[in-house]
């Protein structure tokens, strides 16, 4: 990456090539258990899910680099002490409640609208929410883009390093995996219709757990 300053298209496209790099290897491995997880328990608009996923990744490190280049080794510095194990924990454990009381797909006693309403809340919210968070867990591909972002001092370099990171990290076989998964989803739920709600309960109590076990790590300071 080039001197402080402005961001060139130097700096772009190494971030871009950062984000690429991180997204086809261990981004796959962090997120999938918790993307995965949220598309089996909630099956439908997969695409959407996506969407909204991806759209939280990319704020987030768009934001964390621009915070770097505002307070310097600061923001890398408190992801070091958990703050994304945390956020993760908390993210995954609500997400695990919602799809455990989503009651949208019967829909019995609530009016049609209302139903789409809350449903459609929980779909944006949710995905956003752990593509966020896991986007807080500190990599060397982050890191060196949140060192760059700081050694420039420069917000307009932050937020361009950052969104170009985060577009390169969204860029991975997840785009592939999850629909794949979801439709798995879909044909297992065909054959076991009478069981939709163990199909949704069962990766909502996984969520929870995995909630659980970042929140613990957080706390102690484990890995």
């Amino acid at each position: 990456m080039t001197a402080p300053g402005a961001a060139g298209p130097v700096d772009v496209a190494a971030a871009f090539g950062l984000g690429v790099s991180m997204g086809a290897s261990a981004c796959v491995l962090a997120c999938l258990p918790y993307a995965g997880l949220w598309v089996v328990g909630h099956a439908g608009r997969v695409r959407t899910d996506l969407v909204w996923f991806s759209a939280g990744r990319v704020a987030a490190y768009t934001l964390l680099a621009a915070g770097a280049a505002t307070l310097g080794s600061a923001v890398a510095g408190t992801l070091a002490l958990g703050l994304g194990r945390a956020a993760l924990g908390a993210a995954a454990i609500l997400a695990g409640l919602w799809l455990w009381h989503d009651r949208a797909p019967a829909g019995a006693s609530a009016p049609a609208c209302h139903v789409r309403r809350v449903d459609g809340a929980g779909r944006r919210w949710h995905p956003f929410a752990l593509g966020a968070a896991l986007s807080l867990t500190p990599c060397a591909p982050l890191a060196a883009v949140l060192a760059h972002a700081a050694q420039a001092a420069s917000t307009r370099t932050g937020l361009a390093v950052g969104l170009s990171f985060g577009l390169g990290a969204v860029l991975s076989p997840l785009l592939l995996l999850l629909p794949a998964l979801a439709g798995a989803r879909e044909r297992l739920g065909r054959a076991l219709a009478r069981h939709g709600l163990l199909l949704r309960r069962v990766p909502a109590a996984l969520l929870v757990l995995l909630g659980a076990v970042r929140l613990a790590q957080a706390w102690t300071g484990g890995g």
